[in-house]
């Protein structure tokens, strides 16, 4: 008897031990999780605002004979945006005094991550900027874009041509994935369990400048 007790006190030690680090696996995981969530959230917002800035103010100061959206291309198979350009508003900085300027977006392939089961590519948008002395970067967003749609509507909210929308409309998908910053290989971000894989986000803006407007 005294055998077999000491026996069960050894099988009840190691499964308090297993329970022991399976609690603790799960408080770290969970911790990064949340980490991966705000860092996530925070991102999309600050993309989000340059986004909607940006585009409320698509033909500013642009004459009715000339064209506010300058160029437009999406990918055929999934509507993700590959390049749109257009007149608009620029500040330099919050105090500086707005100018007229061309803003154009380019969106590029980045990365891979594997996000809910399977592989799916990763998205980076960068900002340029020319108020006459060229063009200059200035902002992007993270390099974990799921996709990045932006439609322009007519007042039906139907997909129309650039020279006939009246409103704009932002889908955005950021995928809850280790920042590419932290060079991180494939191994250790397929490790990082998230209970959150995307985040989306949808907008829609009816920019006053438009043509659509003056028709």
């Amino acid at each position: 008897m005294v055998y077999i007790d000491r026996i069960t006190a050894m099988v009840i030690s190691t499964i308090l031990v297993l329970m022991g680090f399976t609690v603790q696996h799960r408080a770290k995981h969970s911790a990064v999780e949340g980490t991966l969530l705000y860092v996530t959230k925070t991102q999309t917002l600050t993309l989000l605002h340059m986004l909607e800035n940006d585009l409320a103010s698509i033909g500013y100061e642009t004459p009715p004979d000339e064209d506010a959206i300058l160029g437009y291309q999406v990918r055929p198979a999934d509507d993700i945006l590959e390049s749109m350009e257009f007149w608009g508003l620029w500040r330099e900085t919050e105090q500086s005094a707005p100018a007229r300027a061309r803003i154009r977006y380019t969106v590029a392939l980045a990365d891979s991550a594997k996000i809910q089961g399977e592989m799916v590519p990763l998205f980076r948008l960068t900002r340029e900027v020319n108020t006459g002395g060229g063009w200059s970067e200035q902002g992007h967003s993270p390099p974990t874009l799921t996709s990045l749609a932006i439609d322009l509507l007519n007042e039906n909210n139907t997909p129309v041509a650039p020279e006939q929308a009246r409103h704009v409309r932002v889908r955005l998908v950021n995928g809850v994935v280790p920042p590419l910053a932290e060079s991180l290989d494939a191994a250790k971000r397929e490790a990082v369990p998230t209970g959150y894989r995307k985040l989306y986000t949808t907008v829609l803006l009816s920019p006053s400048n438009l043509r659509g407007y003056q028709m």
